[in-house]
């Protein structure tokens, strides 16, 4: 999963209900620089794609909490 943007400044989303634009020098971004990938078989961030990567199952942590296969 790919993930575009991000901040860590609860500020910011304040500006879809007050119309008010946060001080944006000091807003918190996120580590990744806007970019970052989410390993949905391993459950970890990163910030390469791996083309070659083996087909997506379903992790044991998901099916333990929901069930599934």
């Amino acid at each position: 999963m790919m993930t575009v943007g991000g901040s860590l400044d609860g500020n910011m989303y304040a500006v879809e209900t007050t119309g008010k634009l946060p001080n944006l020098s000091t807003l918190n971004c996120d580590r990744w620089g806007g970019v970052a990938l989410f390993d949905l078989s391993n459950l970890t961030w990163g910030s390469f794609f791996d083309a070659y990567a083996p087909e997506y199952q379903i992790p044991k942590k998901v099916v333990d909490v929901i069930g599934g296969s």
